[in-house]
């Protein structure tokens, strides 16, 4: 696999990386989470800017600024999570694709999250938008999430498969889990696909069913995990302090 840097980290190797997410509705709580995030022994930030009340451009730039000011040379990933895909944001096509411009555009983001099923929706508006984040030095992150079902594996392997394609430079997919099989179905694709492509995956389970999968990237191939410093943005994340307890506790098992 072929890691991804970003400042002074690298995605890809050396096990999973713990990712924090900020998602404040207003200035002062936006402030205080990313305080806390900075505190926390994540790896990368996580903006998840669909939180946010009343959001426009000229506020995305500046909440950027602030949660940038806040959390130092930790890489800034900025996110708009549609409804659709289990988020808070309602926005158009016409302002997603106006808020992920200025988001790149500001320089204050490292990687930009995009939902597969937007940008396949753009068609060539969503390809221009994966160039312009690549001219700028922004690294895209395709995801895709589903809240209601684990898909069949071909189909997982396709999405995840499409994203390559599609240029991104990390490959996400989450899923929610119904059985034990479902999540032992979601670890499979990303071991399969983490042979077969070079760049990195984040993958998981959700929920308490999919815990596992939060804590195997080391064995499945996935290169990110997801942890709450306070607020979580997904069903099943823990606590960052545990998450990296945990993860230290089995790199030290696996090197005996």
């Amino acid at each position: 696999m072929a890691a991804v840097i970003v400042r002074d980290v690298c995605i890809g190797e050396g096990g999973p990386l713990i990712c924090v997410p900020v998602m404040g509705r207003d200035e002062d709580q936006i402030k205080e989470q990313a305080q806390t995030a900075a505190k926390s022994p994540a790896d990368l930030i996580e903006f998840r800017v669909d939180a946010v009340e009343g959001l426009d451009r000229d506020k995305l730039i500046s909440l950027l600024g602030l949660v940038r000011s806040e959390t130092g040379r930790l890489p800034l990933i900025m996110t708009y999570r549609t409804s659709r895909e289990g988020g808070l944001g309602h926005a158009d096509e016409g302002e997603y694709l106006s808020l992920c411009r200025a988001g790149i555009l500001s320089g204050r983001i490292d990687i930009l999250d995009l939902e597969l099923k937007v940008v396949l929706d753009l068609k060539d508006e969503g390809e221009d938008l994966i160039c312009l984040a690549h001219r700028e030095g922004v690294k895209v992150i395709l995801s895709n999430h589903d809240f209601a079902a684990t898909p069949p594996e071909d189909l997982m392997m396709g999405r995840l498969k499409e994203m390559d394609r599609m240029g991104a430079d990390i490959l996400k997919i989450a899923v929610m889990p119904a059985s034990k099989d479902d999540v032992i179905r979601l670890l499979r694709v990303s071991a399969r696909m983490s042979e077969i492509c070079q760049k990195p995956l984040i993958t998981m389970s959700m929920g308490r069913l999919g815990l596992i999968s939060r804590l195997a990237g080391a064995f499945s191939g996935s290169a990110v995990t997801f942890a709450s410093a306070g607020k979580a943005s997904a069903p099943g994340q823990i606590d960052c302090t545990d998450m990296r307890r945990i993860l230290d506790d089995l790199k030290r098992i696996e090197e005996k």
